[in-house]
């Protein structure tokens, strides 16, 4: 069931209404719990609590900051400069998406969502996965250097640590994701025909 991306209260009531249809194995958010594309720990907390709560497993389709909205505003920004308004993103944002999935990660991370709340277990569609080795080793070295300095000294753990205990990962054709899966964790990957896309 896809989420109302407006306040905290919609994603609550639809969160509790949908955990009791049959057939309804999951949400998806395409915006942060409380409707914007930014965390808002006061707000999100109460939907975070509710979620682990009900049981219910949450999803995001590669990130948050998306959805109609944000669809809407990108088509608008492509009408005005004379792009194709076919059914799919521009090639530089498609070419380029990868690089920027694991800021999700950190953004659950830096507000201290993970900590808060040991039980959160969040499912990312069409990340794909053989970026997510070197991030984690990225990521950890960058935070090794800089914590002391950077305020993230108050993160008990390591980034790859929160990747390991609080992400899956969705991937489609991957051949080289499949060949460090064991680097990743292959309970932490699914497998998605995406068909028919395009």
């Amino acid at each position: 069931a896809i989420l109302p991306a407006t306040t905290v209260e919609d994603a609550i009531t639809e969160l509790r209404r949908v955990a009791t249809l049959p057939g309804v194995r999951g949400v998806v958010l395409h915006q942060w719990p409380n409707g914007s594309p930014v965390p808002s720990p006061e707000e999100d907390d109460k939907f975070w609590r509710e979620a682990i709560e009900l049981g219910v497993p949450l999803t995001a389709h590669v990130g948050l900051g998306g959805g109609a909205a944000a669809e809407e505003a990108a088509r608008a920004e492509r009408e005005q400069q004379g792009v194709s308004l076919m059914n799919f993103a521009p090639m530089t944002t498609m070419l380029s998406k990868t690089a920027t999935r694991g800021g999700l990660v950190i953004q659950f991370v830096q507000n201290g969502t993970l900590d808060r709340f040991p039980d959160l277990q969040i499912f990312l569609a069409e990340t794909q996965i053989g970026w997510i080795p070197e991030f984690k080793e990225d990521a950890d070295e960058n935070w090794r250097r800089h914590r002391y300095w950077s305020g993230a000294d108050a993160w008990p753990h390591e980034p790859s640590w929160y990747m390991d205990h609080h992400f899956h990962w969705g991937f489609q054709v991957d051949r080289f994701g499949l060949k460090v899966r064991h680097d990743i964790g292959v309970d932490r990957i699914q497998w998605s025909t995406d068909f028919p896309h395009v």
